[in-house]
């Protein structure tokens, strides 16, 4: 526990003194209280317990596109996606001098490498009509298709 510097917070005691839910973080500033208002029934030995982190996050911002080109992603090469996954060392999920954040960073700038050579971009289909094919004229046209 010295290794990952845990520390143990705990609810205050119950009514015969004893500590039954231990809580163990390394996270700053953590708070550990009972539920006053649970939404679960009542167990006398752990009662439902409201736990505060401190957690600071980076924004994500979602990549932006500059061209038009779609993922098509039924036709991906999924066999070697998993071969390629199976081949990477994910030891640093482990790391505990890592936050998160880069953990999570690192796991989707895999997955946008695997995704970016295996899974091929086609154009979108555009359904636009030309300005002068109105919606009337397509009417006409299916009449006169019908009366054919």
């Amino acid at each position: 526990m010295n290794e990952y510097d845990y520390q143990q917070i705990a609810p205050k005691a119950d009514t015969s003194s004893n500590l039954l839910d231990l809580i163990f973080t390394n996270i700053p500033n953590t708070t550990c209280d009972i539920s006053i208002d649970p939404l679960v029934l009542l167990d006398k030995y752990h009662p439902p317990l409201i736990i505060s982190l401190d957690i600071r996050t980076r924004t994500y911002a979602p990549p932006t596109y500059t061209n038009c080109n779609r993922r098509r992603f039924y036709a991906a090469d999924y066999g070697v996606i998993k071969v390629k996954l199976n081949l990477i060392d994910w030891s640093f999920i482990d790391d505990p001098k890592l936050l998160l954040d880069y953990i999570v960073d690192w796991f989707y700038k895999i997955l946008d490498n695997l995704i970016n050579e295996f899974v091929p971009k086609s154009l979108p289909t555009t359904h636009q009509r030309p300005p002068w094919l109105t919606s009337e004229i397509i009417r006409e046209v299916k009449v006169k298709k019908t009366l054919q």
